[in-house]
C-alpha cells in the first residue's frame, strides 16, 4: 500500500480523492488472504454467519452484504468477492478508493413481495425511510448505476445496524433469524466492538491547523464517532 505522505506523487493521489486504490489493497486480500473466494464460499461453509458492511456514500446508509440487497440490484451476492467485500468495510475515505458495486436494473427480475413492498413509510423512523429512499433507488438506472461504498463505520461504527436493515429487506419480525430459530432463542448476546478514535493531536493548543490529510482524517473520525453514540442503543432496543 502507499503510505508515504512526502511522496508528491500521492499528494496529487489524496488530492485525486484517494491514497490507495483497490488494486493496492483488495486485490491483495483477494490473492493472500482470501484466495479469491467469494460469497458462495461463505454459504457453503458451518458455523456462524458472518456479516459484513459498509457504507453507500451517496445515500449516506449503512450497506450490508445481504443476498436480498443484492436482488434488489439485480445481482448475485454469491458470486460476489469476499475480498472486496472486505476492503469496502474498512476503506476510509482519502486513504482508501471506494469500492465500486454496479447494479444491474435493465436485467431485473421481478421481486418477491416482502422486497417490492419496502417503501417510506410515515411511522418509520429516518433511517429506516433513508434504507427504504436508497433500495428503492437501486432499481432506477436514471439514478443509480454504481455504488461507491466506503468504510462501513461511517454510518455505523458497531455494525447493529444490519440487524435492522434485515428485518426491512427480509420483511420478517425475526430476521436475520429464521423463524425456527426465532422462536427457540432464549438469549442473545450483541458483542460491540467500538473502533472509534476519539479526540487525538496537539492542533488544539495552536491556532493553527489541522489542516491536508489531518484535516480530513478529522472530518471521518469525527462521522464515526457520531454514528457510533447514536447506533447501538436504537438498534438493539
Amino acid at each position: 500500500m502507499r503510505l508515504s505522505l512526502h511522496s508528491p506523487a500521492n499528494l496529487m493521489r489524496i488530492l485525486g480523492g484517494s491514497l490507495n486504490a483497490r488494486e493496492n489493497f483488495g486485490d491483495v486480500l483477494d490473492r493472500k488472504v482470501f484466495h479469491g473466494a467469494t460469497f458462495a464460499d461463505i454459504f457453503r461453509r458451518q458455523g456462524p454467519e458472518i456479516r459484513i458492511h459498509a457504507t453507500d456514500l451517496h445515500h449516506r446508509v449503512p450497506f450490508p452484504f445481504l443476498a436480498p440487497l443484492f436482488s434488489i440490484l439485480c445481482s448475485d451476492l454469491s458470486r460476489y468477492s469476499v475480498a472486496d467485500a472486505v476492503a469496502a468495510s474498512m476503506a476510509v475515505p482519502v486513504l482508501f478508493a471506494p469500492i465500486v458495486v454496479r447494479t444491474y436494473p435493465d436485467h431485473c427480475q421481478p421481486l418477491p413481495p416482502e422486497l417490492a413492498s419496502i417503501d417510506v413509510k410515515a411511522e418509520g423512523s429516518r433511517q429506516v425511510n433513508a434504507i427504504a429512499r436508497a433500495t428503492k433507488s437501486y432499481r432506477d438506472p436514471t439514478r443509480v448505476r454504481y455504488i461507491k461504498l466506503a468504510d462501513g463505520g461511517l454510518t455505523d461504527n458497531f455494525g447493529v445496524s444490519t440487524l435492522t436493515i434485515s428485518r426491512l429487506v427480509y420483511g420478517t419480525p425475526y430476521a436475520p433469524m429464521t423463524e425456527r430459530d426465532a422462536v427457540r432463542i432464549r438469549r442473545l448476546l450483541v458483542i460491540l466492538v467500538d473502533a472509534s478514535q476519539g479526540p487525538n493531536g496537539d492542533w488544539t493548543l495552536h491556532e493553527a491547523g489541522p489542516s491536508g490529510l489531518a484535516l480530513a482524517l478529522s472530518a471521518t473520525d469525527a462521522a464515526v464517532d457520531a454514528a457510533a453514540r447514536h447506533a447501538a442503543m436504537p438498534s438493539v432496543r
